[in-house]
């Protein structure tokens, strides 16, 4: 089995060549950045460059991969109203990854979407897949059409598609200095005794999962007979606020707390159904909070006790 990984340096993705060369399979990784948190894999070839590059996805694709992994965006937007261009770019670049994809007769497709954006404000909680999807910003907007665009291109063309919309992962690699990702960007923070931001009250519940759950679920999805659309989420919810007294008690540093009004594109709460991946693949997130920010805390000691302020 060939699996090609486009996306596969960055947070999510390395997470995702890992699992996928547990279970020997040939892994290809197309970026335009090497990962920046670790080595180059012997056992993995990598190749620089856009998945927006169609000679750098054409050479990609030239070892005859039997699945496509597609996690790679551009720039992330703010959500704002609007269209930014950066998420036009992620939709046209994606639906030609896709096209290229079905004349090289790529069998799979797996597309990496979003749980926490894609369904908005919803009536009931915890939502499934079959739940109206009302993104309130651009990004989920966007995401939401890509998926579209593959399901019609996987009616027309018979390449078969999988879709996980994935809650908030959280791990080891996610940069603490990037636009995304509350726990490593307040766990550095606190580290570093700089003030945290938090929007609101702190009340938003968001649903956290450990990226190595993410990544276990996508691998059995690429190799395993399956189509359609998964939520991946740990079935709990956990206010801001709940989150940082958790790094408190782990970092063993008390907060420094700026706040702002909250922000019209953050839903109140969102926790998802996990309910079909179990039916499909007895699977069920394996790892806990607590111990999953134990080792998100240590590996942030080790980068800030290496000097790495090069980390975004």
């Amino acid at each position: 089995m060939r699996v090609l990984v486009v996306g596969g340096n960055g947070f999510i993705g390395s997470h995702i060549v890992d699992a996928l060369l547990s279970e020997n399979v040939s892994v290809s990784v197309l970026d335009r950045s090497p990962e920046r948190f670790r080595s180059r894999l012997p056992e993995v070839r990598y190749l620089l460059g856009s998945f927006g590059d169609s000679e750098a996805v054409e050479s990609a694709l030239m070892d005859g991969p039997d699945v496509v992994i597609h996690l790679a965006n551009y720039s992330l937007s703010l959500d704002v109203a609007g269209i930014p261009e950066s998420d036009l770019r992620n939709l046209n670049d994606s639906v030609k990854l896709f096209e290229a994809c079905i004349r090289r007769q790529v069998r799979k497709i797996v597309f990496m979407s979003t749980g926490g954006k894609i369904y908005g404000i919803t009536g009931h909680l915890p939502v499934k897949e079959t739940d109206p999807t009302n993104p309130l910003g651009s990004y989920g907007i966007m995401k939401l059409s890509i998926e579209k665009h593959l399901i019609s291109l996987s009616h027309y063309h018979g390449v078969k598609a999988v879709i996980l919309r994935p809650s908030n992962p959280y791990g080891v690699r996610q940069s603490p200095l990037g636009r995304q990702g509350a726990i490593p960007i307040f766990g550095w923070r606190m580290l570093h005794q700089e003030p945290i931001t938090i929007w609101g009250d702190g009340d938003a519940v968001r649903d956290y999962i450990d990226v190595r759950d993410v990544a276990a679920f996508c691998s059995m999805a690429a190799l395993r007979e399956c189509t359609g659309i998964f939520n991946l989420g740990s079935g709990i919810g956990i206010s801001t606020r709940q989150i940082v007294s958790l790094l408190t008690d782990v970092l063993g540093v008390n907060p420094i707390i700026t706040r702002k009004p909250a922000r019209k594109f953050d839903v109140p709460a969102i926790i998802l159904d996990s309910s079909r991946a179990k039916e499909q693949f007895n699977w069920t997130p394996q790892l806990d909070l607590r111990l999953g920010l134990i080792h998100v805390a240590e590996w942030l000691r080790g980068l800030a006790e290496n000097n790495s302020a090069q980390v975004n």
